[in-house]
């Protein structure tokens, strides 16, 4: 039963992925549409969730996003293992809300290679473009700016970034035992690692206890992912992701601060 259920997963991120590329190459000349993904359907075979990526992630967030009155969307990085949106995505939750109110602001839609593409009546230059992909730029440094600590170990930071930005989401659509036995656990080692990384880069503990804190927390939150996947609590991607990541952040550790002694 497991071997099938893995099986009948694995088709559904091969497909997943083969819409992904597609829409990256589109999106490398697109300058008159908004290309969406769908996402993995849900347990109930459901496509809840779309993705944006490339231009027409901020087509949505600059042009179509105020016209529905809605917060402006973050473009989050991108942290599948294939396919990257080097420049981010934004995910859209419930699709037939979505679709309803694209054609109530006059925009038409078709499908194509499994992807929902609205056409934005308008050809947008080379030179609108660029600008609005500066004003991303802008606004991202002025948030990064505000929120990032004074002193940092850039490459272990992306990292924790990365972290951050991946595992609150899954623990969200565990199962609600999985959820309530590690789910906890999880964020509040999470919270502990930045705190733990604003404490060591502004000298508030030295090298080799930040060090071995920095490992006993990664080694904690990977105990519970190996628990996790025995239990098939996450789909096979999340745990490939999680596992690599995981590995990747002791490493960095190792490196960094020995190179620190």
């Amino acid at each position: 039963m497991n071997t099938l259920i893995n099986s009948n997963q694995n088709q559904l991120y091969k497909d997943y992925y083969k819409r992904k590329r597609i829409a990256i190459i589109m999106e490398e000349s697109n300058n008159s549409a908004i290309i969406l993904i769908p996402s993995i359907p849900n347990k109930d075979n459901q496509n809840e969730w779309l993705k944006i990526g490339g231009n027409s992630a901020l087509f949505y967030k600059y042009l179509i996003a105020p016209r529905l009155n809605k917060k402006p969307p973050v473009l989050h990085p991108d942290t599948d293992l294939n396919c990257r949106f080097k420049n981010g995505i934004i995910a859209i939750h419930w699709q037939d809300i979505f679709i309803k109110n694209m054609t109530n602001l006059g925009f038409k839609y078709k499908i194509e290679s499994d992807l929902l593409i609205f056409n934005l009546k308008h050809k947008y230059s080379s030179a609108e473009i660029k600008k609005l992909r500066q004003k991303d730029i802008e606004e991202k440094n002025k948030t990064n700016q505000l929120l990032k600590p004074p002193h940092t170990i850039p490459e272990l930071y992306g990292l924790f970034l990365v972290l951050a930005q991946t595992l609150p989401n899954k623990i969200r659509k565990m199962d609600e035992y999985y959820r309530n036995s590690f789910g906890l656990t999880l964020n509040h080692t999470l919270t502990y690692i930045f705190e733990l990384y604003i404490a060591t880069v502004n000298n508030q503990i030295d090298k080799e206890t930040a060090k071995q804190s920095f490992l006993k927390a990664v080694n904690k939150m990977h105990a519970i992912l190996i628990i996790l996947n025995e239990n098939h609590a996450l789909d096979y991607s999340t745990e490939q992701r999680l596992g690599i990541l995981f590995q990747d952040i002791k490493n960095t550790i190792e490196r960094h601060f020995k190179a620190q002694k």
